[in-house]
């Protein structure tokens, strides 16, 4: 009789692991939401003095500059002091090939 209880127990038993493998898998607790990460650095500008004033000398603007590439008012400050002529004003080109810079903080 022990015999046969031992068999039906080992049975039984491989019975309901064999069960439990068949279940959905539920982990006991719930995954944490990841944090949102800001995609801008802490310390980013958008208005190009700001940026100088805060940076003194950089050669280009970095991924802390996120305004417009070229700043109107940079643009303009620029073909004032060359002073520019209206056709030079007018050029796409100038846009697409100006860069500025940080100097003193300016």
């Amino acid at each position: 009789m022990l015999k046969k209880s031992l068999v039906l127990f080992l049975f039984g038993l491989a019975g309901a692991v064999a069960l439990a493998g068949c279940l959905p898998w539920a982990p006991a607790t719930p995954a944490p939401t990841p944090t949102p990460i800001s995609v801008l650095p802490p310390d980013a500008f958008e208005d190009p003095f700001v940026y100088c004033k805060a940076l003194v000398n950089i050669d280009s603007p970095d991924i802390r500059y996120i305004g417009v590439p070229l700043p109107s008012e940079v643009k303009e400050g620029f073909l004032n002091a060359i002073d520019a002529s209206p056709e030079a004003r007018a050029d796409e080109n100038f846009n697409a090939n100006t860069r500025w810079r940080c100097m003193d903080g300016q």
